[in-house]
């Protein structure tokens, strides 16, 4: 009787260790996806990005720097994406990449947030433009973000017979749920005061368009009370 379980336990023991190795090995075997993300709107690595191959249940955050390694469930052919808190809109135009991966294959790709004449054409279509081109994009941050109302305002120059004349104009739009605003149509030529407000803070700062890029504005609100 000693003897038959001093065997069944070394039969378990050769099992799980079967299974240990086997699993190191799979492990092993399993293709790897390994790259950076970028952000071409702030031309920064963009940290914090949530990359996954879609339809399964791997995913890793990117670090610091942007460096991500991901390691595939087995071999196929996967989409590669990646999401993050302060996309907002701009999600919809970032473009997933199709990877195929082998037992024991590396496969390097460069993810990245597109620039901002790509996002421009996306998210501010021709015929949602005024008579002005500009764009100004961000995000909100501080108490009432969500939802908060975004102002950018200017002085537009005009003419009489006798002076110069300046006429205020604005645009105005709500951020979305995470922050994120657009607008489109803003002055190229004077100088914009984007303002945020919210029903318990506000917060404003000043740009300018130039060369007739898109510029990125991100307001933090205060409590109105300080």
């Amino acid at each position: 009787m000693a003897t038959m379980i001093r065997w069944t336990r070394a039969l378990l023991a050769a099992l799980l260790l079967a299974a240990v190795v086997s699993g190191r090995d799979a492990r092993a075997q399993a293709g790897v996806v390994r790259g950076t993300v970028w952000d071409s709107t702030r031309a920064a690595p963009l940290a914090g990005a949530r990359v996954y191959l879609a339809g399964t249940a791997s995913s890793v955050q990117s670090g610091a720097d942007g460096a991500f390694v991901l390691t595939a469930p087995g071999e196929g052919r996967y989409l590669l994406a990646f999401t993050h808190p302060e996309l907002g809109l701009m999600a919809a135009v970032v473009q997933p990449h199709t990877v195929t991966l082998r037992a024991g294959d590396t496969v390097e790709v460069a993810l990245a947030v597109p620039g901002w004449r790509t996002l421009t054409r996306a998210l501010c279509p021709d015929s949602t433009l005024r008579h002005e081109a500009g764009v100004v994009a961000g995000v909100v941050t501080g108490p009432g973000a969500a939802s908060a109302t975004v102002t950018a305002s200017w002085y537009a120059k005009g003419y009489s017979t006798r002076a110069a004349s300046f006429t205020r104009e604005e645009l105005t739009t709500r951020a979305d749920a995470d922050g994120l605003y657009v607008l489109c149509g803003v002055s190229t030529q004077s100088e914009l005061t984007v303002r945020a407000e919210s029903s318990t803070a506000h917060g404003h700062t000043e740009t300018r368009i130039r060369n007739g890029r898109p510029a990125r504005v991100d307001v933090e609100m205060h409590d109105g009370s300080g």
